[in-house]
């Protein structure tokens, strides 16, 4: 189980928490761990394409592609949108995340701001730009 306070909620209704269940965990000594599955930690940030909570294994839609990291630029001074493997997010087109590499574009990910924005134009048009 897994909460969340969202800040912000792109579609859909959601209260103050949001508690997903997610297959696997610990209880006691014993660990079940499942491949791929997003793992979270008091703390983090991060936009979740949330489905099918509390009947899919995993709440999240592709498992660990519905779940964007975001984290402080502080040379940028603002926030970015990593995919769950930390590489930066360059972009939305046509209902597909633009990936950059890891060592050279990080510099590169959008900002927060501009990840929400593109997904709400991605979300208004019925065929993702096509």
């Amino acid at each position: 189980w897994v909460t969340v306070s969202p800040q912000r909620v792109l579609k859909g209704t959601v209260g103050d928490t949001l508690t997903l269940r997610f297959a696997g965990g610990t209880s006691g000594a014993v660990a079940v761990r499942m491949p791929d599955m997003p793992t979270f930690a008091v703390g983090d940030r991060a936009v979740l394409f949330v489905a099918g909570n509390e009947r899919d294994v995993c709440p999240l839609v592709g498992v660990w592609q519905g779940r964007f990291r975001v984290r402080f630029d502080g040379t940028r001074r603002t926030d970015v949108v990593e995919t769950d493997d930390r590489a930066p997010v360059l972009g939305v087109s046509a209902r597909r995340v633009v990936r950059g590499r890891r060592d050279a574009d990080a510099g590169a990910a959008v900002s927060l701001d501009e990840f929400v924005g593109l997904i709400h134009a991605e979300l208004a048009s019925p065929t993702g730009g096509r």
